[in-house]
């Protein structure tokens, strides 16, 4: 279900998008407090600068920007300042989306400390930087840590009623990721059974969000192998999507990507190849060719075919949706050196042995994420894995 491990229930973006224009209000509000003084309105335009930097995917100018706004904060205001947490989010944000893990846990952890001063244990404001946090610990594995964190924010959403019913709604299907990375299944579908009951009592049977939840649901039972139980869920996300959405939506190719994993997962190849290549279309015209979603269409297609043994027709698609995601998040990025290995196996079965090393030398340059006694176990280890990669 995901385009990285661990899984990847649906995330938070349009929280995080909200998040993104309350942070702007409250620093235009800092601004106006200070009224003509320039250290504040620096502080607000630096912030604002970091902003779009990170919408346009240039991250290490984002950075700069939110540098400039933390030193301003902390120097008109104090590092216990409301606007001081703020900031620190957004640098842990973008430090997070760049795979630099080690630096973003420290900044996320010490906004938290700032408003816990502040507010308190239990107030709203806290409960960003706990999911925020929650998700760090998520995309490094460390399950038994993003739990509570999940967790104890749910409950302070809980306290602001249907306020915030979409903000809770992600962190319900957050929460579940982890859960299901933990073997827990039963908690994980007695979460996304509870959301989809509470989402079609209130929005109706053919709510947009009521589709995402039946995908979560779904993507619950494929990963548990339960084809039968997934497929008509997917169906009926699918259906939803298309007639509420378009056919060119990229939920609609999320909902065909899901299907053709389920058939994959059948040994249906051909139904599998058909909706792979569906999902990948849409994406590349509704998102462009350089998404990150598309490379997770042309992994599932390339795995498609190294499991058929179509290995010469494997290896083009393997290597372009590595040069995409590369230019998405660079070669630091954990997600890179899972492409890269996939691609070293698959020149390994080409005898492309020397190519092969290469790249997996550079990865290990980079993170030094492979040991050599296990470069020789790539191979026979990986061959029959599942190199797919969902990118819901």
């Amino acid at each position: 279900m995901t385009n990285d491990k661990p899984i990847n229930l649906p995330k938070t973006q349009n929280l995080l998008r909200a998040v993104g224009v309350l942070f702007g209000v409250f620093l235009s509000a800092c601004a106006s407090q200070y009224g003509d003084d320039v250290g504040p309105a620096d502080m607000v335009q630096s912030y604002r600068t970091g902003q779009q930097e990170f919408q346009s995917g240039r991250y290490d100018g984002a950075l700069a920007h939110y540098q400039a706004a933390l030193i301003i904060s902390e120097k008109k205001n104090g590092s216990g300042d409301k606007s001081t947490a703020t900031i620190l989010n957004a640098m842990a944000m973008t430090h997070k989306t760049k795979g630099n893990y080690a630096a973003a846990e420290p900044l996320y952890k010490r906004s938290l400390a700032i408003r816990e001063e502040i507010y308190g244990e239990e107030h709203p404001s806290l409960a960003t930087t706990l999911n925020n946090l929650a998700s760090l610990y998520q995309a490094q594995g460390k399950f038994d840590q993003a739990a509570p964190l999940y967790a104890r924010s749910l409950d302070i959403l809980k306290e602001l009623a249907g306020e915030n019913k979409e903000s809770m709604d992600a962190l319900i299907s957050s929460l579940a990721g982890v859960y299901i990375r933990q073997g827990k299944f039963t908690a994980a579908r007695s979460l996304l059974e509870l959301n989809l009951a509470a989402r079609e009592q209130k929005l109706g049977k053919d709510h947009p969000d009521v589709a995402q939840s039946l995908n979560d649901l779904a993507e619950l039972y494929r990963l548990q192998r339960d084809y039968k139980g997934a497929e008509p869920l997917f169906r009926r996300a699918l259906g939803i999507w298309k007639e509420k959405l378009g056919s060119d939506h990229p939920n609609v190719g999320t909902a065909l990507n899901n299907l053709g994993l389920v058939y994959k997962g059948q040994q249906k190849y051909a139904d599998a190849e058909s909706n792979y290549r569906k999902a990948l279309k849409i994406r590349e015209k509704s998102l462009g060719p350089d998404d990150p979603s598309v490379a997770a269409s042309l992994n599932n297609l390339a795995s498609l075919r190294y499991r058929q043994g179509v290995y010469k027709e494997a290896e083009p698609m393997f290597k372009r949706a590595l040069s995409i995601i590369k230019k998405a998040v660079g070669v630091a990025h954990p997600r890179y050196s899972r492409g890269a290995k996939n691609y070293a196996v698959l020149l390994r079965k080409l005898g492309r042995e020397e190519e092969a090393n290469s790249v997996l030398e550079s990865i290990k340059s980079k993170q030094d994420l492979i040991q050599e006694e296990n470069d020789k176990k790539v191979q026979s280890s990986s061959e029959d894995k599942d190199l797919e990669n969902k990118g819901s």
